[in-house]
């Protein structure tokens, strides 16, 4: 500002050559602002699927336990003997070892 007034221009032509500065400085802060709010955004986003990821990894080991359980209790019933478990524990690490952001 004291730059224009320095050089003696007139209200009107100083008004022109402040405005659109201004302009451009309201501007890059709201961009500034709305980048800031979208990075926490993505942040809370990554977060929450994370959270949902370890959720489906959870659910799918009871699954595969109860399961295991009623096959188990079916082969009690009909006097069958059971195979091994290796089946059941593969089945669990592999849940467990999936790591969807790689």
């Amino acid at each position: 500002m004291l730059l224009f007034q320095n050089m003696k221009l007139q209200s009107q032509t100083l008004y022109q050559l402040t405005s659109p500065t201004i302009c451009i400085i309201i501007m890059k802060d709201s961009f500034i602002k709305k980048c800031e709010t979208k990075v926490v955004c993505m942040i809370n986003i990554e977060a929450e699927v994370v959270r949902l990821e370890e959720l489906k990894a959870s659910k799918m080991k009871k699954l595969v336990m109860r399961k295991k359980a009623e096959l188990k209790e079916l082969c009690r019933r009909a006097h069958l003997v059971e195979r091994g478990d290796n089946e059941v524990e593969i089945s669990i690490e592999v849940i467990e070892s999936v790591n969807f952001f790689n």
